[in-house]
């Protein structure tokens, strides 16, 4: 799942003359400690999302402290010099930022070419994340949430946001210069933009949570925050009102915390406007943390300013140390606190070697230049090298829904009527027209379709990442052990709504003589239907269970109705290790019921051949996905002849 934040730049990356309390010897120590909390906070949520399901919200926190951090320094620059040097301060931003990030970029690449583990579509999110648009990256290939073989660079969108947004703040301050009223406008409008944007995209989860437009409310309010507080004379203010602040503050963490236990990536109002409305919360605590003496002293403690000085190496490393664990054979449960372990080893060494000497100018450009060639040689080459590679182990999602959408272009007219058989070869004379439907477990399978057995001809299909078979609500929940609030909603309307897709692909395909279903992993999982009340509810629940009864008959209904002469729903499997739940049984059940009653309708049995293979034999390296590599193996073992067989049960 992809949620991760990047760190805003140390507090003493900008000049610190301001009248709060705790500016002495240039540093907001009570920021270090905000942050420490905030890494902490998404750290946890990566490692163990069930204890902190909403910890991805100290994202929220980093872009907000970001925002007041580099405008505050905007501004004191402005008004030391009468003008703001952008050469200057995009040399600081790469000093900071980009040393640590390409190091980072070039280990990834070597680890993953040597282990074996690197992809195509990996060293594309490489090459987006060395270029900052990891984010538009991550949200045209539906990377969202890494639902299946992360990227051991996934949590650098907010890397790229944040840079992207660095493009624009000192323009604006620039051209805005001393004027108050100027920059209050400035950066009002580009919260409002954001604002107005996430109402245009309500509820597209993906696009939300992605794109640089709909994050640019959290980093503007901190800008905000910054020109308003500039003169501020907070000294004088009086305890009462220090006192004030630091109550505000105080509770303003209280509530960010509360929600990081309570709300998950599966809470709708993160995706109408809630991701915004959090900026207000990060505002009250940062005011609080520099105003209030209290809060000060208590964010202030070793611990949590450790945390904070060395958060940015602690982002960058901790998550791709987890994905590469992923590939070993640690158990499960250990995986985590060696990541921990490793991260907390290494993020002061990269912060004491590498990250304070050249932001320093310890080491200067000059010297660091054959570095940052080298840095560069090696994510250039090494991704070159990836963009040739497909290992068995890969669920390479983005190759195969390419050539699933690229099916049927080029085929020319498929053949109309039904197919004859010829009894000499004991296969249909001509080859049987086939497509696949359903969801990311379909798309994978789909790419074995017709491969080695010329009885069969591919067809365009429909399948997409997580989708379902009943439509609408939000969705959550593991498919197997509960409702766990760490899985993502889905945005069904935009992507998954077969009641015209599905019935227009077959009209499309002139007609086909089997319609082959996979689909249901998420159809099992936790789901709040508007049809059933505003709750939560599983297939477990007999209105549930006969609402998505009501929609898979309609579904296969319509795929029949269009010209699909049989249509084979495959049974859903259990992911590989591990017994089938009562919800997977059920569903199971259900599919078998609505085949009972259609003549044109078979459930082949794919959970039982899976069951049948040999330990050590499964196709899905991720328990659940087929790769481009091993789908043909499965056709050819078993699905060939069933697909085969189905069309000449005329």
């Amino acid at each position: 799942m992809s949620d991760r934040g990047t760190l805003p730049e140390r507090t003493s990356d900008v000049p610190q003359h301001g009248h709060g309390p705790q500016s002495g010897h240039g540093r907001l120590r009570g920021l270090d400690g905000l942050r420490g909390l905030a890494v902490i906070a998404v750290v946890v949520f990566h490692l163990w999302p069930s204890v902190l399901p909403g910890g991805f919200l100290g994202v929220s926190v980093f872009f907000t402290l970001s925002g007041f951090l580099i405008t505050r320094g905007l501004l004191e620059e402005h008004d030391r010099t009468g003008t703001i040097g952008l050469r200057h301060f995009w040399g600081r931003r790469l000093r900071r930022l980009w040393p640590a990030s390409a190091a980072c970029l070039a280990i990834i690449v070597v680890v993953w070419l040597a282990a074996g583990w690197m992809t195509r579509s990996i060293s594309l999110d490489v090459d987006a994340s060395f270029l900052q648009v990891a984010n538009w990256r991550f949200l045209a290939t539906g990377k969202a949430y890494g639902l299946a073989d992360p990227s051991p660079v996934a949590h650098f969108w907010s890397l790229a946001i944040e840079e992207q947004l660095y493009l624009i703040v000192p323009v604006i301050v620039l051209v805005a210069g001393r004027r108050t009223r100027h920059l209050v406008l400035a950066f009002g409008l580009l919260i409002v933009i954001s604002v107005l944007d996430t109402r245009l995209e309500a509820g597209d989860a993906a696009v939300v949570y992605y794109s640089t437009i709909t994050r640019a409310a959290e980093l503007g309010a901190g800008a905000l925050l910054a020109v308003i507080v500039r003169r501020l004379p907070v000294t004088t203010a009086g305890r009462a009102t220090n006192a004030a602040l630091g109550a505000a503050g105080a509770l303003a963490i209280a509530a960010l915390a509360a929600l990081t236990v309570r709300t998950s990536l599966g809470t709708d109002a993160y995706y109408r406007g809630a991701l915004s409305a959090i900026a207000l919360l990060s505002v009250a605590a940062i005011v609080g943390a520099i105003w209030s003496p209290t809060l000060s002293r208590l964010l202030s403690g070793r611990t949590l300013v450790w945390f904070g000085a060395v958060s940015y190496g602690i982002y960058l490393i901790h998550w791709p140390v987890l994905v590469a664990l992923e590939h070993t054979s640690l158990p499960a449960p250990i995986r985590p606190w060696l990541t921990l372990a490793i991260t907390l080893v290494v993020a002061p060494i990269s912060l004491r070697l590498l990250e304070e000497p050249i932001r320093l100018r310890r080491i200067d450009l000059r010297q660091f230049a054959p570095w940052a060639i080298g840095l560069t040689v090696v994510i250039g080459i090494g991704t070159v090298i990836g963009l040739g590679i497909t290992p068995a182990s890969s669920i390479d999602f983005a190759a195969a829904k390419k050539q699933l959408d690229q099916r049927g272009t080029t085929s020319g007219t498929p053949p109309t009527g039904p197919v004859p058989a010829d009894a000499a070869l004991g296969t249909p004379q001509l080859p049987v027209r086939a497509a696949m439907f359903g969801d990311s477990t379909a798309v994978m399978l789909s790419m074995g379709l017709g491969w080695n057995e010329p009885g069969i001809k591919p067809w365009f299909g429909s399948a997409d990442i997580g989708c379902t078979i009943g439509r609408g609500g939000r969705i959550r929940g593991d498919a197997t052990v509960g409702d766990d609030p760490t899985a993502p909603a889905t945005n069904w309307e935009k992507r998954c709504d077969w009641t015209t897709r599905w019935p227009d692909t077959v009209r499309s395909d002139g007609g086909l003589d089997v319609a082959l279903i996979l689909i249901g992993n998420w159809d099992i999982a936790g789901r709040r239907v508007p049809a059933l009340g505003d709750r939560w509810s599983t297939i477990e629940d007999p209105d549930h269970a006969a609402w998505l009864r009501t929609e898979a008959e309609t579904a296969v209904d319509s795929l029949h109705a269009a010209g699909a002469a049989h249509v084979l729903w495959l049974t859903l499997p259990p992911t590989a290790g591990n017994a089938p739940s009562r919800r997977l049984e059920l569903f199971n059940e259900m599919v078998d019921a609505i085949a009972s009653t259609r003549p044109w309708m078979q459930r082949p049995d794919y959970a039982g051949y899976l069951a049948g293979l040999e330990p050590g034999h499964d196709p899905r390296p991720d328990g659940m996905h087929v790769t481009m590599a091993t789908t043909s193996g499965v056709w050819e073992d078993w699905l060939d002849a069933v697909v085969i067989d189905a069309a000449r049960s005329d």
